[in-house]
């Protein structure tokens, strides 16, 4: 049972390389916007230098050697290669999903309102694009993972409006308002893995941001096999139910309902759309429930013990409906699975 539960999380796992190629994806796709904009065109440029900078500070803790992100051409040569290094393509529909999700112009520093209003309009349509070029997947899943993805989100907050217009940007919002605090560096650590521990102060705050605003979040210091260097498509989530939740990081997220939204729609976008219906791997589709499922039940105990300390009385209410939430999204991949298996 240890072996498939370390197996469940290995699946949102992607190698120092695979991380790279994912911020150079998405550094090429804000690219693209920023070749076709006719306003704001500064602004997006100054806000890709500032993102650049911070993830290249991270992959700079994992390797001292990379000191770039990749151009377009070895984007490709990469993904060739990569491919022929993994079995499954797991690692692809996971960056595609991420890139997908990716939310160009979100903070970056403290400075929440600098890069408001700046937006991406053609996104899916420049990742589709790029997809077609490797030909290892059907482009169309770009639109499907992104219905099924908006699709759980109302499903899961019970069409809750207010959390759905809050969306995306909720997520990047929380985590500004968590690394920003007092406790940036100890949260931010928490966050992202030991392999910050080199960084500090606004270094460290900003690079933190940037990988949040990617969409993915890094666990080089968790104990993770194979030299992972960032968790993605809900794996976060199952990292912080499933590895104690009393941090003060962990507490803060799960303190937020909207975040936790994001993060379970994600869960059952890789069960249901990349490890069901494009890798057919039921298998480690149950193995990510079970995981996910002994995380509520985690979770539900910490909730009994914080709810006999009165001043945590406001914290438990939000983490009760998070726990909501995440009770959904088991209850809706497992007659998933179940259909399917």
């Amino acid at each position: 049972m240890a072996k498939e539960k370390a197996d469940a999380m290995d699946i949102f796992g992607l190698t120092v390389n695979q991380s790279r190629l994912l911020f150079s994806i998405e550094k090429y796709l804000v690219g693209k916007d920023i070749e076709n904009s006719k306003k704001d065109r500064d602004r997006k440029i100054e806000w890709l230098r500032k993102w650049e900078k911070s993830i290249l500070d991270y992959l700079q803790t994992l390797d001292d050697s990379i000191d770039s992100l990749y151009g377009l051409f070895d984007i490709h040569v990469q993904v060739k290669e990569e491919k022929v290094k993994e079995k499954k393509l797991t690692w692809y529909y996971f960056i595609v999903m991420e890139a997908m999700l990716f939310h160009a112009y979100s903070p970056v520093d403290d400075d929440i309102k600098r890069y408001k209003g700046l937006k991406y309009k053609n996104q899916l349509d420049d990742l589709k694009e790029f997809i077609k070029v490797d030909g290892l997947i059907d482009s169309s899943f770009v639109d499907t993972a992104k219905d099924s993805y908006n699709l759980a989100v109302k499903k899961i907050s019970g069409n809750n409006k207010r959390i759905f217009t809050l969306l995306p940007t909720i997520a990047l919002a929380i985590a500004v308002a968590a690394l920003c605090s007092a406790f940036a560096g100890p949260i931010a650590i928490m966050l992202v893995g030991g392999n910050f521990a080199g960084l500090s102060g606004a270094a460290l705050t900003s690079a933190s941001l940037a990988l949040l605003g990617g969409g993915a979040i890094a666990a080089g210091g968790a104990g993770m096999a194979g030299g992972t260097a960032v968790i993605v498509g809900g794996g976060a989530l199952l990292g912080f139910v499933t590895g104690g939740t009393a941090s003060a990081a962990s507490l803060a997220l799960l303190s937020a309902p909207e975040y936790v939204v994001i993060e379970c729609a994600k869960i059952e976008v890789a069960i249901q759309e990349i490890l069901i219906k494009s890798l057919n791997d039921v298998s480690g589709a149950k193995s990510v429930l079970e995981k996910f499922k002994d995380g509520i039940d985690s979770l539900e105990m910490e909730i009994k013990t914080l709810g006999k300390n009165k001043e945590k009385k406001s914290e438990v209410k939000k983490i009760k409906k998070s726990l909501l939430f995440m009770q959904n999204t088991a209850n809706y991949c497992e007659d998933y699975i179940r259909m399917n298996s």
